[in-house]
């Protein structure tokens, strides 16, 4: 976590974070940076004290860092809970940059491979670009020193626009070369940057391609009509002003020392940059957008180790497994029929913080028997024992090929 980022937004999750995160049974810490890179060394040791999955809790300067650490080590999950100013890898991936969503979105356990690019030598997930944009970024890292929030970027946007010339670039893609008076020229995996800029909305993270994305030389009244549908991402329809290429490597050339910005880091480079698509790819946790949003009584069963939510399919009736669960010395807490056992559409359980799933459950309709089965939800609290015994009571009495 970097505990300044979004002027001490993230710090502020901690609270937050600690309350959702106890109700699991999820082994976690929380560790806070301390200074730039410093993210990248706290991902490298993580990894190496047993932990599978780094959450960046920050902008995308730390998502960036945690990155690299995953990277170097060749293996580990990443994960996003949004808490800088941009967000643009987050809104790239579609994860929502409500902190809480985030939270449940990362406790869903759904995960992607996604491409990753490199420069000179960094690494870079979502958008790299050299231009008006990147002066823009340094600028505002400038003004910031003196005035805080959105005021510092609008002074920034008006005084770079103001002063800032196209320059003139040789652009080497996989299949031809362009040379081009630009105003800014981004290398897109993702689709945002800048705060929500949707520079590049065709763009796709798991594609192993970038997308090249060339504003052209314009004068300020076109440029100034053109910035705001950059939000949209409606600029992309200019054709004659925007010129978009697909390429898995790019090389840049130009005359003069230039910016580039990284996602989100600015640098000073000369005469060229190469950008290529890494062969390797790294794991990352994304939203799932058919999950709803948990209440906290959900929140809690889904995360709380020790309870267990079955949607069953029984021949016996519901209220048969009760008896035996009581039995076997298992609090049944809640006990439900849905009087619908034609196709029950999942069952779900708890077990060690992790969600299993088993799709499309139909009765097993025995001959002899006119009646429809029972069928519903159980929810047990199993007292911090294992599933088995559960498993192999509802076993018996449902009908799947997904138990054999």
């Amino acid at each position: 976590m970097n505990p300044i980022a979004g002027t001490d937004k993230a710090k502020k999750l901690i609270p937050f974070i600690k309350e959702r995160m106890d109700k699991s049974s999820i082994a976690y810490s929380i560790i806070t940076t301390n200074g730039p890179k410093d993210a990248t060394a706290l991902t490298i040791k993580g990894l190496e004290e047993g932990y599978d999955s780094i959450i960046a809790v920050g902008g995308d300067g730390t998502i960036n860092e945690v990155a690299v650490g995953i990277i170097e080590k060749g293996y580990g999950t990443l994960g996003i809970i949004p808490g800088g100013t941009g967000n643009d890898l987050a809104r790239s991936l579609n994860i929502p940059l409500d902190p809480e969503e985030a939270l449940y979105s990362l406790l869903s356990g759904r995960k992607k491979f996604i491409d990753f690019g490199r420069v000179n030598g960094k690494y870079f997930l979502n958008v790299a670009s050299i231009g008006l944009d990147a002066e823009i970024a340094k600028r505002t890292e400038n003004v910031k020193k003196v005035i805080k929030g959105g005021l510092a970027y609008t002074i920034s946007l008006i005084v770079t626009l103001i002063a800032y010339r196209a320059k003139r670039f040789t652009i080497e893609l996989d299949d031809e070369t362009i040379e081009a008076d630009a105003m800014l020229t981004a290398i897109a995996n993702g689709k945002y940057y800048g705060g929500g800029k949707k520079i590049c909305p065709m763009a796709l993270l798991d594609d192993g391609y970038f997308h090249v994305v060339i504003v052209k030389k314009l004068n300020k009244l076109k440029l100034l009509a053109l910035f705001p549908l950059v939000f949209k991402g409606s600029h992309v329809k200019l054709t004659e002003l925007v010129k978009v290429y697909k390429s898995k490597n790019v090389k840049l050339k130009f005359d003069k020392e230039m910016l580039l910005n990284i996602d989100g880091e600015v640098i000073a480079v000369n005469d060229e940059v190469s950008f290529i698509t890494d062969e390797r790819k790294i794991e990352i946790y994304i939203y799932d957008k058919n999950k709803k949003t948990l209440s906290d009584e959900e929140y809690h069963v889904r995360t709380e180790g020790f309870l267990m939510r079955k949607k069953v399919v029984v021949q016996e009736g519901l209220h048969y497994i009760k008896n035996e669960l009581s039995n076997l010395g298992y609090e049944v807490i809640d006990i439900k029929d849905v009087n619908d056992s034609q196709n029950i559409e999942a069952i779900v359980y708890m077990a060690d913080g992790h969600d299993i799933e088993y799709h499309n459950i139909l009765t097993n309709m025995n001959s002899g028997i006119d009646m429809a089965n029972s069928a519903g939800t159980i929810l047990v609290n199993a007292k911090g024992k294992t599933t088995e015994e559960i498993d192999n009571i509802i076993k018996k009495r449902v009908y799947s090929p997904l138990f054999d």
